[in-house]
């Protein structure tokens, strides 16, 4: 029954493999954005505006909007390639981010990682919102003050710009983006006030304020996409749309998804905030007050060579509302924007539960300690590869007692095999006595039947939240460790006969030896010969599931079976003089069926 709970736990065990393997979805790779540098010399300033002087008279008027410049490539209806003449990029900047804002539609149009490389010792930055959709933060749906816009520069500083125009309908739309230089915001927020006033002698009602959050796409050429989604979060829990959903398929055949397509799915709720995200980096608009509602969209990139489909990003908006102002009225909104690494403890530090944008999932608190528990690691030996050593003996040393039991049980259950083999022979045609005998038997040699099973389903939901952790923790992107190059991805040192789907894992092959070799330490009480046999080909399976998971976790699993193997090695070692104890009972039972010269011997010996 040991052997039988066990062989139980394993298959929950593969499960969480199986699902974890096959969530993992394979997308085109990327194409390399042209190299990012330093940005520009700031732009002269606008004539007759001093920016210095919050108190200078702005122009009531918007410039000139100039013509568009002629495009050398097919439109795309998802992507936003507009550029104009005279367009004017001003950029804010700290030593974190750059971010660049464009006067048309008065919106951002990326912001530049400065602490995180497009490719592992290279140059290029990571810029998010590029491609995009839109700049971030455009207002998607009011004529006269949208993307193609010409704001005015009203006033720029080294952490301030703010733009104005005239927007139909005789609104004034002011826009103002501040990135503090301070300690007390985080370096990669940008805030922004949106201040609109009515230039009329009576009443107005604004269309509803609709702004974009950004753009998602794929971080790098090995991004699968799994994690690419919009979300927004309620006050209450947080939801996450992924490009999938906006297409048929298996969900609309039973009824939880529409069948046609949506271009737009979209939805009218108290909001709080609403992000867009890939692996390893998110942007999240927060506003002052909740909006009511969002929307979103799937995002299809121009294909370019080399990729046979093309790529798929998404994009979203927070609505905000209409507004109803009187006569010369003003009203003001605030937001925050955040356009950075998915690093837990920078979002756990928000007000709003932006943390939930990690998506740990139903393992969430496991997820959190151990991300806390590597981080605090890490912070006294800076390599991430060691502090996943760290964290795995931290983990094992908690769990050395239950782990000890384990091993004593399948000891003790290694010598009882021969009685439960003669109990299944003698009782075959009684199962309500076998299952008394057996029970009996367990009770009077004090063999806990669940001990062998308990660590490997207390390691599940570990693993799952390690999973989880380990695979959209921004702190890992590009780490190395001895010869792994990124412990986010696979530790591929090149591809077998040079096929590119034939990557040479090394890190994943020790694991499964490792595996094996624990399996062969451990006692085998089973007589079943097909447990016996899956027993055996469990390495070679999980090996296969993990060839392709990231090598934190490889690495993990892999100190974890070197521990198991030496706190197993030093449990065999130890004698177990407890002789094995047969009750009067099962004595008297067995010798009516048959056997009971075999059971005096034992009898004598528990009787002692």
């Amino acid at each position: 029954m040991d052997t039988r709970n066990i062989f139980i736990g394993l298959l929950l065990l593969f499960a969480a493999f199986a699902v974890l393997f096959y969530s993992q979805r394979q997308a085109p790779p990327p194409p390399r954005p042209a190299p990012v540098t330093a940005p520009s010399e700031p732009l002269p300033e606008p004539p007759g505006i001093d920016p210095a002087d919050p108190e200078t008279p702005a122009p009531r008027a918007p410039a000139p909007r100039p013509a568009p410049r002629p495009r050398t490539e097919p439109i795309m209806a998802d992507v936003d390639d507009l550029s104009f003449e005279d367009e004017q990029v001003i950029t804010l900047e700290n030593d974190f981010v750059a971010v660049r804002l464009t006067n048309f539609g008065g919106a951002i149009l990326e912001v530049v990682q400065k602490q995180h490389a497009l490719e592992k010792g290279e140059p290029e930055r990571f810029v998010f919102n590029a491609p995009r959709y839109a700049p971030a933060l455009t207002l998607m749906d009011f004529p006269g003050a949208g993307r193609e816009a010409a704001y005015t520069v009203v006033r720029r500083s080294e952490t301030e710009v703010v733009f104005r125009v005239e927007a139909r309908g005789g609104f004034e739309i002011t826009r103002i983006y501040r990135l503090d230089g301070d300690n007390n915001r985080d370096p990669y927020l940008v805030r922004h006030e949106l201040i609109i006033h009515n230039l009329g002698e009576d009443v107005r009602q604004t269309p509803t304020l609709s702004l974009n959050v950004g753009t998602a796409a794929p971080a790098d050429r090995t991004d699968s996409g799994y994690f690419l989604n919009f979300g927004y979060f309620d006050g209450r829990k947080a939801k996450f749309i992924r490009p999938n959903q906006f297409e048929g398929g298996f969900m609309s055949m039973i009824g939880l998804r529409p069948s046609a397509p949506r271009a737009v799915i979209e939805e009218y709720l108290t909001t709080q905030w609403v992000s867009v995200k890939n692996q390893f980096f998110t942007s999240i608009l927060t506003p002052d007050e909740p909006g009511i509602g969002y929307a979103t969209r799937r995002v299809e990139f121009p294909l370019v060579e080399g990729e046979r489909s093309r790529r798929v990003g998404i994009t979203g908006q927070l609505l905000v509302g209409g507004l109803a102002l009187d006569a010369g009225q003003t009203h003001g909104l605030g937001f925050d924007f955040y356009a950075g690494p998915k690093e837990y403890p920078r979002l756990a530090s928000f007000d709003r539960e932006q943390d939930r944008v990690m998506q740990f999932g139903i393992f969430g608190f496991f997820s959190k300690l151990l991300l806390s528990m590597m981080n605090a690691i890490y912070s006294v030996v800076p390599n991430y590869g060691i502090a996943i050593i760290g964290t795995t003996m931290v983990i094992k040393t908690l769990f050395w007692p239950i782990t000890a039991v384990a091993a004593r049980s399948s000891k003790r259950m290694a010598k009882i095999s021969e009685p439960m083999k003669l109990i299944r022979e003698k009782f075959k045609d009684d199962p309500r006595k076998q299952q008394e005998a057996t029970l009996e038997l367990f009770r009077q040699n004090k063999v806990n039947p669940l001990g062998g099973c308990l660590p490997i389903l207390v390691q599940i939901p570990i693993f799952i939240g390690l999973f989880r952790m380990l695979q959209s923790a921004a702190e890992l992107r590009h780490e190395g460790f001895l010869w792994i190059e990124d412990l986010s991805r696979p530790d591929t040192l090149g591809h077998l006969f040079g096929l590119s789907f034939l990557p040479l894992n090394p890190l994943p092959l020790l694991m499964g030896l490792t595996m094996w070799y624990q399996m062969k330490l451990m006692p085998t009480p089973t007589v079943d010969n097909m447990q016996a046999k899956i027993f055996k080909v469990m390495p070679f399976i999980f090996t296969v599931f993990c060839y392709f998971f990231s090598s934190g976790l490889v690495l993990y699993w892999t100190v974890q079976n070197l521990f198991t193997i030496l706190q197993q090695y030093l449990m065999n070692r130890r004698d177990d003089p407890t002789p094995v104890i047969i009750p009067p009972s099962l004595q008297a039972e067995t010798a009516k069926a048959g056997a009971a010269p075999r059971k005096r011997r034992k009898g004598k010996a528990g009787s002692k």
